[in-house]
């Protein structure tokens, strides 16, 4: 992968987006009630992979990993009547033997994500109290970066926002593409 494919993340949302894509992006609330709001019903999850997987050099970076770190791996379309209107994809680290282990007995933080299905992680999220959540980062993107999902011609750059939940030790890095 060239360097140049690679995200760099920025403190404030890109301003050459579609209005509604610009609106979205700084929802500090839950973005999952505004889409199905814009949707005028509920929003259909289609999971793309659910599984160990290898961090992205952006993760990587945005989470102070190295390159070849293993976690939990979620892709997700959210879908509005089929439509595709957010790739998610959510990393959970797990570096080591212990730690995936402990991930797979459901005695982990972020055990549960790997249960959710059909169901989006954002409302998961909402009912976790504890978390603690960075501020957003934002970013233009190459559709192609993203694993898991090839809608898109890879000529097409695409708004994005990460962020990353906390608790205790654990991190959960969720970077969520906008659709225009």
């Amino acid at each position: 992968m060239n360097n140049a494919q690679i995200p760099h993340w920025l403190a404030q949302p890109p301003q050459h987006t579609a209005t509604k894509t610009r609106l979205l992006l700084p929802t500090r609330g839950l973005l999952t009630l505004k889409l199905t709001a814009q949707c005028g019903a509920p929003l259909q999850v289609q999971t793309l992979f659910e599984g160990f997987g290898q961090i992205l050099p952006d993760e990587a970076i945005t989470l102070a990993l190295p390159e070849n770190s293993a976690g939990w791996v979620r892709a997700v379309l959210l879908n509005c009547h089929n439509k595709p209107m957010i790739y998610a994809r959510s990393f959970v680290p797990l570096g080591s033997h212990e730690q995936q282990t402990t991930f797979l007995q459901h005695q982990h933080t972020f055990s549960d994500i790997k249960t959710l299905g059909s169901q989006p992680l954002g409302l998961w999220l909402a009912k976790q109290h504890d978390l603690k959540r960075t501020p957003f980062q934002f970013s233009v993107s190459p559709a192609n970066y993203w694993p898991h999902w090839s809608g898109h011609a890879p000529q097409q750059n695409l708004a994005a926002r990460q962020s990353v939940f906390k608790r205790q030790q654990a991190q959960l890095l969720l970077t969520e593409v906008f659709f225009d």
